[in-house]
């Protein structure tokens, strides 16, 4: 491949099981009987085709908020709303990636440098380290050791 082409990035998900569809299918069933909306086959077709790029876990949180908040049967774009809030709140709460061998294998300079990088740290947040803040610490240290 020329070196000017860029490659794109490999599909995330993998087609949908049929026991996610079954599972996706029993959630848009559910919401159906709490709203008393009868569903035709081009209806759940339809939802197929939108529940297909979402995983169950986000089809549950999704179906589960709009029960417990919404006051009509679910739109397309309510739920998909919902899911990028989901994502959005799961992302925040992702760690980030570490290095291979994070916390691990330190020498005597590795050491020292924490030695002084600790107070700075402490003054830099006004309160004692939490292991986030050694997390921090340590990525940067492993980021001058690679």
């Amino acid at each position: 491949m020329p070196k000017n082409q860029k490659t794109l990035p490999l599909q995330d998900k993998t087609p949908t099981s049929l026991a996610e569809l079954q599972r996706k299918r029993e959630l848009l069933a559910r919401e159906a009987r709490f709203r008393s909306k009868v569903l035709t086959e081009e209806i759940v077709e339809l939802w197929d085709a939108i529940l297909k790029d979402y995983s169950v876990s986000e089809c549950e949180y999704a179906f589960e908020h709009w029960i417990r908040n919404g006051h009509f049967f679910i739109k397309p774009p309510d739920f998909t709303d919902i899911v990028v809030m989901y994502r959005n709140t799961n992302r925040l709460l992702q760690k980030p990636k570490r290095f291979e061998n994070h916390g691990e294998g330190y020498g005597e300079a590795d050491v020292q440098w924490l030695m002084k990088s600790v107070p700075l740290k402490m003054a830099e947040v006004c309160r004692p380290l939490i292991s986030e803040d050694v997390d921090e610490l340590l990525d940067e240290l492993d980021r001058k050791r690679a």
